[in-house]
């Protein structure tokens, strides 16, 4: 989570505008979503392939398009490194 608060983690994104760049504040927002494969249905674990097609799925305010974060470019696999 991005800052420190005492209040409950938030879905908003937040923005670099300037980078074009927008993360979400809450780093286990699909915890308990149907791409959570983990040990436990809730505990927000994702294979590769479940946090891919849960980024590209996701609308957090009206903001869409989202997506992993890659290596040099986005022209790296894992199995490449």
């Amino acid at each position: 989570m991005i800052g420190t608060t005492d209040a409950a983690p938030s879905r908003s994104p937040a923005a670099v505008p300037a980078l074009d760049l927008t993360w979400l504040t809450d780093a286990n927002a699909g915890a308990g979503s149907s791409f959570d494969d983990g040990l436990s249905n809730s505990d927000g674990r994702m294979s590769w392939t479940s946090a891919n097609a849960w980024a590209a799925a996701l609308v957090v305010d009206g903001v869409a398009g989202w997506r992993l974060p890659t290596l040099l470019g986005g022209t790296t696999t894992v199995s490449e490194i």
